[in-house]
């Protein structure tokens, strides 16, 4: 390695052949420029509300965490709310 005190492996780009490197990336990788599909369908106004009111639950538990005598009783407690809701 050149000057090795400054760096280490990855240091520099030691690629001779940029073109074969991008040939290998893409038969590891696939094609860098290839859309990604979302196979997920959008969630629904009433999935997105109860989204939001459990992580509403759970910001409010995270910031009074330091009031807490037992704070993993309360995370249980909030769980156990989040499941039934």
């Amino acid at each position: 390695m050149s000057d090795a005190t400054h760096g280490g492996k990855g240091d520099r780009d030691r690629t001779s052949n940029k073109e074969a490197f991008w040939r290998n990336y893409e038969k590891v990788f696939g094609k860098r420029d290839a859309p990604v599909e979302i196979s997920e369908k959008p969630l629904t106004q009433v999935q997105i509300d109860r989204k939001l009111r459990e992580w509403g639950m759970m910001y409010d538990c995270l910031q009074n965490l330091s009031l807490y005598d037992y704070p993993i009783e309360e995370a249980k407690e909030l769980l156990k709310q989040i499941k039934i809701s």
